[in-house]
């Protein structure tokens, strides 16, 4: 994680053995907390892209949100959280929603026992921002490789350095083109204009081009799609993190 060590933190890293951190950005940032920092190895998060195979015949979950086959749905998918950015994402929907009239976006994730004013602060901005009828809070859900699955576009928008994101190899295994904002752990995986569109951080109207760049190139908009499934099998996939770790131990 991206968290600080206090004294008792540098103390007791001087009994272990090493790290094994889940992205380099998390690494470099262990490295300056003071205590013992090495060894360590990077060996990033991994998922059963099968799990997203079997979401594909799954039933179809825009029904139950009242979207239509014809919807351009674009999902922020988190812990509702001021860093994760899900205000940046309101307001990026709501710089594109006169321009794309099928366009729908879902905030998909529950707040946090600490959180509750900053999800009451997203229902707000979602009122005020004239959103009702274009933004879903979907709550915490279970199915997110079947809701993923059912979505167009995938936005990652955290304000703050990401350890990982494994949302964005969850929406590159289902399929679906990934926005991510540049900071953290997130370009280690996206490669920018290949697998994913990278963003600036807190930058709504960034955001809001990425996503109409998407909609309006539908060729290169699958050539993403199709690049960002084949990264998550070749550098992302379950087996490859559980050989990893069995190296390392």
């Amino acid at each position: 994680s991206m968290d600080s060590r206090n004294y008792y933190d540098r103390w007791l890293s001087h009994s272990l053995c090493g790290y094994i951190c889940i992205s380099q950005a998390v690494n470099e940032h262990q490295l300056r907390l003071g205590g013992r920092v090495a060894p360590s190895w990077v060996i990033h998060n991994g998922l059963d892209v099968a799990e997203f195979d079997s979401a594909a015949s799954g039933e179809d979950v825009r029904p139950s949100l009242t979207l239509s086959p014809q919807d351009i749905v674009v999902a922020c998918v988190g812990r509702l959280v001021s860093w994760k950015g899900q205000h940046v994402f309101l307001r990026a929907l709501a710089d594109l929603a006169p321009r794309y009239p099928r366009l729908r976006g879902l905030v998909v994730g529950a707040p946090e026992a600490n959180s509750q004013g900053y999800a009451d602060e997203l229902y707000s901005q979602t009122r005020e921002l004239g959103l009702e009828s274009v933004v879903s809070f979907t709550g915490f859900r279970q199915d997110i490789p079947r809701l993923l699955k059912s979505a167009d576009i995938l936005v990652h928008a955290s304000i703050q350095p990401e350890p990982f994101g494994r949302v964005l190899i969850e929406g590159m295994a289902a399929g679906i083109a990934v926005i991510g904002t540049a900071s953290g752990a997130v370009p280690e995986i996206i490669e920018d204009g290949v697998t994913g569109l990278l963003i600036r951080p807190d930058d709504p109207a960034s955001m809001a081009q990425a996503i109409a760049s998407i909609i309006d190139h539908p060729a290169r908009a699958a050539a993403i799609r199709a690049a960002g499934r084949r990264a998550v099998e070749e550098r992302f996939s379950i087996r490859q993190y559980v050989h990893a770790v069995e190296t390392v131990y």
